[in-house]
């Protein structure tokens, strides 16, 4: 009985060291892969982008305010608000022209008293001739002699001169206003004693 043919193998299919094993690679779906990948991006960029938006916003206003010396501030800072302006005090009215004024003193009062203070006129404009004249009754000799003219933005020394019989005279130009502060002070020695006085007209 003749035997069938088999072919002959040089080397066995099986053997140790030389068997080669097939790898299984498991089938991915690349579809949905893809698809989730560019769900992620867009969440991504609408997270991000506000925040971009929100940072450049706030870098912008933080130079902006910088640069142009704190305006922001200077807008809500209630120091700047509109202050009401304070009104002017009501201007007291004066006689016009030529004004006399007599004085009396009582026996405590010591040195050479005024009696009589002229003022003429006593509401010049600024640049007329102003004209006072201080009647000073006194037993002993008057050696010293100050008068200063009060006005609203001046101080000025006025020098009197010796006139007829207990009279002292003096003129000059008006150069300010005296809407609020009008006053003549004056004060006379003599060897041993001082008056001090004034006559206030504003």
């Amino acid at each position: 009985m003749k035997l069938p043919d088999f072919p002959i193998f040089k080397k066995p299919i099986f053997g140790k060291g030389n068997s080669k094993k097939e790898e299984l690679v498991p089938s991915v779906d690349l579809s949905k892969e893809e698809n989730s990948k560019k769900l992620k991006t867009k969440y991504l960029l609408y997270i991000v982008c506000p925040l971009i938006f929100l940072g450049s916003l706030g870098l912008y206003l933080l130079f902006n305010n910088y640069f142009s010396g704190n305006e922001l501030f200077k807008k809500s800072s209630p120091d700047q608000a509109q202050t009401t302006p304070t009104p002017k005090p009501t201007i007291k009215p004066l006689p016009t022209g030529k004004q006399i004024y007599d004085y009396s003193h009582g026996d405590y009062v010591v040195g050479p008293k005024p009696r009589q203070v002229i003022i003429d006129p006593i509401d010049p404009e600024i640049g007329d001739t102003q004209t006072l004249t201080l009647t000073v009754p006194h037993d002993k000799p008057i050696i010293r002699i100050k008068t200063t003219l009060i006005t609203d933005n001046e101080s000025t020394a006025i020098n009197l001169i010796k006139g007829l019989d207990d009279t002292y005279v003096a003129s000059w130009r008006m150069t300010d206003s005296y809407d609020y502060k009008y006053q003549i002070t004056f004060e006379f020695s003599d060897n041993t004693e001082t008056f001090s006085g004034a006559i206030t007209f504003r």
